[in-house]
């Protein structure tokens, strides 16, 4: 991402793997720590127009996440940037986001690639019946 995929408080998010672009407004809140529109505001404005924003590989974030991940204890297996992913997919489908939309906000062409963030794992599972069972 560059400055340039930032206008009037927009995001343009070019995806891989044939996905859609998408353009999504950025969080706005007068809690610094969740304003994404100002602190990318600010960033942008010290950088020329084309030149990356984030200047790191995803193997970097690999790293990052491993590494912080282990410090606040989050276990090994969950410690990947998809793993995330999968986590806010998660968390917007528990929260009420429609399936459809979900679609829409990842810029997924196809229903099979969003019905993936569907997929729970053996921890979501055990929680699940744990719940069910009212244990």
């Amino acid at each position: 991402m560059t400055p340039a995929d930032f206008k009037d408080g927009f995001i343009v998010i070019n995806r891989k793997k044939g996905s859609k672009k998408t353009v999504q407004p950025l969080v706005f809140s007068t809690d610094s720590l969740y304003n994404e529109r100002d602190a990318l505001k600010r960033v942008c404005a010290s950088i020329p127009i084309y030149q990356r924003i984030f200047p790191f590989s995803i193997r970097w974030m690999q790293k990052f996440m491993h590494k912080y991940g282990e410090r606040v204890g989050i276990p090994a297996h969950k410690r990947s940037p998809h793993k995330l992913k999968h986590s806010i997919a998660h968390h917007c489908l528990d929260g009420g986001m429609k399936i459809n939309e979900l679609q829409a906000y990842l810029g997924h062409c196809s229903l099979n690639s969003t019905g993936q963030y569907l997929k729970c794992d053996q921890d979501q599972a055990c929680k699940a019946m744990g719940k069910a069972l009212g244990v």
